[in-house]
């Protein structure tokens, strides 16, 4: 009797532990791999009324970027050039709706870009959370200094969530960024990875085993990825955005980044938080 106790338990947790195994694998691929190629939120910019042109500009380990270039409206002398820099699973689509017409109205050129893996871009997975993603911003930065932007013009870069962290590498290499307005940015990809499980009810122990799974699958260490590292080293000045009920990239994220900046005397920052049920 006892044997036959001790065979099902062991079968028990074998069971458990090849579920366990299982789930984190599944969840690697699918936060990581899985095609981000879906169907856009609009059709093309002018469905809400906008002129705009389409491009795909390579970046410097030769992919292509697919974006689309608005332009000013008349010949009002243009006030800016605006990047928008979407976040994970999003496309060039979302802050195009949000902020797009706005900002043309008021007179500045836009480029909004689909980063790799999303919308019509090159397929490169795994998605990296920012880190190879920069290159994708600072190809887009490249195009508007080689074609539109004129004498000292500068690049006003708007970026949601894991597009922020993108734009915050890129800042490091080159100096074509003027500003960088950021919403919902993680302090480290751990923290998204972990907050995003947490929402669909995965236990914090499968989450932790997935970013070390992440890391023997793809060679990718998601501690490097880590915006809070390199925050105190950008010094052009950066407005941080957050909702405080954000369900995905906690709030205390928004505060970690915003303390560093401050303890290193980083005073230009700007700081806006706004209330909403939703991340972004």
């Amino acid at each position: 009797m006892i044997e036959i106790i001790c065979l099902v338990l062991g079968m028990f947790i074998l069971g458990i532990a090849i579920l366990f195994i299982f789930v984190s694998i599944l969840i690697s691929i699918v936060f990581l791999k899985i095609s981000r190629h879906r169907g856009y939120r609009i059709e093309d910019p002018s469905i809400i009324g906008l002129n705009y042109e389409e491009m795909n500009i390579k970046t410097s380990d030769n992919k292509l970027i697919n974006a689309w270039l608005v332009k000013s409206k008349g010949n009002e002398i243009r006030k800016g050039i605006i990047l928008f820099v979407h976040g994970h699973y999003g496309d060039k689509t979302h802050l195009l709706i949000k902020f797009g017409r706005h900002f043309n109205n008021l007179g500045y050129d836009l480029l909004t870009i689909d980063l790799r893996n999303h919308g019509k871009s090159d397929d490169l997975k795994p998605v990296t959370l920012g880190l190879l993603e920069s290159e994708d911003v600072l190809a887009a930065v490249k195009y508007l200094e080689e074609h539109i932007l004129e004498n000292e013009e500068k690049v006003i870069i708007i970026a949601e969530s894991m597009g922020a962290s993108a734009s915050f590498y890129a800042s490091l290499k080159t100096s074509k960024i003027k500003r960088i307005i950021s919403d919902s940015c993680f302090s480290n990809s751990t923290y998204a990875i972990t907050g995003y499980l947490g929402t669909l009810g995965v236990p914090e122990l499968i989450s932790k085993f997935s970013i070390k799974l992440i890391y023997y699958l793809y060679s990718l260490s998601l501690y490097r990825i880590s915006p809070l590292d390199i925050i105190q080293d950008i010094t052009i000045p950066i407005l941080f955005m957050h909702n405080r009920s954000d369900n995905l990239v906690p709030f205390t994220e928004y505060v970690k980044l915003t303390n560093h900046r401050k303890q290193q005397g980083l005073e230009r920052d700007k700081y806006y938080i706004y209330d909403g049920p939703y991340h972004l």
